[in-house]
């Protein structure tokens, strides 16, 4: 929705990220969304355009271009997402090439000196976005000194300059999100357990732990900042009785990072229930240690849908990758969350330094095993370890293994994890761990039961039976020598993304079809 301000105007824009698959991955933008309430409350007009929900893209991003934004903000993560903002950075220069071209998010974050050089890149917001966002935009209206706007690269010359960090902000002072900034129906998506229609919601940032492979250890990103359990219920019940949300999925990057206020929210949850669940990540280590009295009283509370990054069954590779937890306190949370009755959904990933044929197997057993273990659980398949800029893993893997990463934004436009696979794995355990990711798609029932559209389901189930009965062979005899059946498989699963994502923005048309038409007489 377009907040009119003809004088004072900024358009934010959400690329593609690739794989958008409309009611299923494409949430709330919400770092857009927060960053538009800010602008909008210092008396700024906002308009957040989403490549990923409006067909009509192009016409609108021309409309907007033509009403002379202060600036236009781009969102962008690493991998495609770049290359799309890009290409919408391109078509901008070609519209009205003095409107100025801030990038923010992870990867301008993370690299903002090979952000701010490139040509279509005119400012850089580093981190947290909400109050750089209104100081650039006062000191562009009011051609103000940009050295005193904290938090940003910009050019000078030929010369890049990095403003000194901004420093973090107290969550609990960020005002409500401004949702009519959105129309909110094209951001439902369906619980991974539940099935039922939900929205997104943040309400912590950073993480207190320290996996090797993820970008949240940079000194400029650690610490750990929580919204009180008051401000949590607030939000969750301003959520349920305006939109008749029934199910949140907490974006947080650990949402459980501190545990008093957890119990505090429970406590006011079991005192006055909004009937909503949550879906929220998890770790191993916290299940492991609560008492099965709390876990019941987290599911009974709402807690039901728990995403868990598991990662591997090698106590080995766990202890690499600094997981900070064990195969055994695996086994044990996943017994104590089938007891409580919580529903779970683990993600394992594989292909990492040193990492042999027999770490992978180890996993894949551990897969089996939660499964056989907690009719409960359900598991993502098997995914391939690619190093992101910004972790202590991808530092390594520069200075001890030779890998070569690239130096510009185009370059990493095209680094996604589907593409970079590691060379420091042997040809035939690369080999191995392609086929296992795919195998260990057929290793849960519930992913076909769940996702499968009604014309496909007997068909999908048949699949599943059959296939799924061979692939367990497969892995209880170590037999992954001859698969041929690899590509089909991958040709069928792009064809039911592509067509699951169709049938979605069919019915969002729909539905606005319907909204735009009169009311009978």
């Amino acid at each position: 929705m377009i907040q009119n301000n003809n004088q004072r105007r900024i358009l934010l824009i959400y690329p593609n990220a690739g794989q958008d698959v409309l009611g299923i991955n494409v949430g709330l933008p919400l770092a857009l969304v927060y960053i538009g309430t800010a602008l909008k409350n210092a008396g700024y007009g906002v308009t957040i355009l989403d490549q990923r929900v409006q067909k009509t893209f192009d016409s609108l991003l021309a409309k907007e271009i033509a009403a002379g934004p202060v600036y236009v903000g781009i969102s962008s993560m690493t991998g495609y997402q770049i290359n799309y903002g890009l290409h919408i950075a391109h078509r901008i220069r070609q519209l009205n090439s003095d409107i100025p071209i801030v990038w923010g998010g992870v990867h301008p974050t993370i690299h903002p000196e090979a952000t701010i050089r490139h040509p279509l890149v005119d400012y850089v917001v580093i981190n947290e976005g909400e109050e750089t966002a209104v100081e650039l935009a006062d000191a562009l209206v009011s051609h103000g000194d940009l050295h005193s706007v904290r938090g940003i690269a910009f050019k000078e010359g030929d010369q890049a300059v990095i403003n000194p960090e901004r420093p973090q902000m107290d969550l609990d002072n960020l005002p409500r999100l401004d949702y009519s900034l959105l129309d909110l129906e094209d951001y439902f998506t369906l619980g991974h357990i539940s099935r039922l229609n939900q929205l997104q919601m943040v309400t912590s940032r950073g993480c207190p732990f320290r996996c090797d492979y993820c970008y949240l250890t940079m000194p400029q990103l650690r610490g750990y900042r929580w919204w009180s359990a008051e401000r949590v219920y607030n939000e969750v019940k301003y959520l349920s009785e305006t939109y008749g949300v029934k199910s949140i999925f907490f974006y947080d990057d650990y949402f459980f990072g501190n545990r008093r206020r957890v119990e505090e929210l429970i406590g006011m949850l079991e005192e006055k229930p909004l009937g909503v669940q949550f879906e929220v990540s998890c770790r191993i280590d916290f299940l492991a240690r609560e008492s099965d009295e709390f876990l019941a009283r987290m599911a009974r509370a709402g807690f039901t849908e728990l995403l868990i990054g598991v990662e591997s069954g090698s106590d080995r590779i766990l202890k690499l990758i600094k997981k900070d937890f064990n195969c055994e306190q695996i086994i044990r949370a996943n017994r104590k969350m089938a007891k409580a009755g919580i529903t779970s959904k683990l993600s394992w990933l594989a292909g990492f330094p040193t990492e042999t044929a027999e770490d992978f197997f180890q996993t894949v057993d551990l897969m089996l095993q939660m499964q056989n273990e907690n009719p409960l659980c359900s598991l993502t398949p098997l995914g391939i370890y690619t190093p992101y800029p910004g972790t202590e893993l991808y530092e390594r893997c520069k200075d001890e293994y030779g890998m070569k990463f690239p130096e510009t934004l185009e370059g990493w436009a095209e680094y996604q994890w589907q593409k970079n696979n590691n060379f420091f794995l042997n040809a035939r355990e690369l080999r191995l761990l392609t086929k296992l990711s795919v195998a260990s798609r057929y290793f849960d029932v519930k992913l076909f039961e769940r996702f499968g559209q009604k014309r496909f389901r007997s068909i999908l189930m048949l699949v599943y039976y059959l296939y799924g009965s061979l692939i367990r062979f497969r892995v209880r005899k170590r037999f992954f020598g001859l698969m041929p059946e690899v590509t089909l498989l991958n040709m069928l699963q792009d064809y039911y993304i592509n067509s699951t994502h169709k049938k979605f923005l069919a019915s969002r048309e729909s539905r606005l079809a319907i909204a735009a038409s009169p009311p009978s007489a």
